[in-house]
């Protein structure tokens, strides 16, 4: 495409860097960037805000059950397993592997509890619009996160059964915030907003932006004392 260097493409008139690399060179329609480009530096890839539940979703939280409210500004998504359809759902698969878990072994209902609670949060959540995707994790605790990237973006959620998605019951807890792109455009720091990187005023590639598509997972570390011994989990 005019005006964007090699592995990259314009798009709305902006040149979009491919993911495959983390170190590129752009051109820009800036009026002066030299024939070969920019030479683009990525250090941070832009994240986005995300949640996720402290416990594996199991067939034990039906026990009590458990309201989830979800709120991104002014939109709010609820889910309650105690009542209607769903609840009459859930409680059966509960009553089915309270009767014969031999028949219905554990797994195997917490994984259709899991696929059930997932797909009724992202069906709620694009009834009431609120821009989040709820998935699994590999262990099966209920992740959140949001749809846009960057630390402009945040939600918050409240569960009256800790564990679940929360770590206490009836406090409402924010999501971890997600980043901006960071990284330098032809050798200046640049600004970051979402996955856009944008070349400041007076620096040599001003005006020009691109948009950087890799992504990065925030990833849970142990937290250690000084005997290394581990106290707990952070982000």
């Amino acid at each position: 495409a005019a005006g964007c260097g090699e592995g990259t493409h314009l798009e709305d008139g902006v040149c979009m860097l491919d993911e495959s690399s983390e170190s590129e060179t752009v051109s820009t329609n800036t009026g002066s960037s030299p024939t070969e480009g920019f030479k683009i530096d990525i250090t941070q890839p832009a994240t986005r805000a995300m949640m996720q539940g402290p416990e594996p979703l199991s067939v034990s939280h039906l026990t009590l059950g458990f309201r989830l409210v979800i709120r991104e500004g002014a939109k709010v998504a609820e889910l309650d397993s105690t009542k209607g359809d769903l609840s009459e759902e859930l409680q059966k698969i509960r009553k089915s592997h309270v009767d014969d878990s031999q028949r219905f072994p554990e797994e195997q209902v917490n994984k259709e509890i899991r696929q059930i609670i997932i797909h009724q949060l992202n069906d709620r959540f694009e009834r009431q619009g609120l821009p989040i995707d709820a998935m699994l994790s590999p262990e099966g605790h209920i992740k959140l996160r949001h749809q846009e990237f960057g630390d402009h973006t945040s939600f918050s959620a409240t569960s009256s059964l800790p564990g679940v998605l929360t770590t206490k019951a009836g406090e409402a807890e924010n999501s971890i915030p997600g980043k901006d792109v960071a990284g330098s455009i032809a050798g200046d720091p640049a600004s970051g907003h979402g996955q856009l990187l944008t070349a400041r005023p007076g620096t040599t590639a001003q005006g020009a932006v691109i948009e950087y598509s890799g992504e990065t997972e925030l990833q849970q570390v142990p937290v250690l004392d000084e005997e290394g011994n581990q106290t707990g989990m952070r982000w």
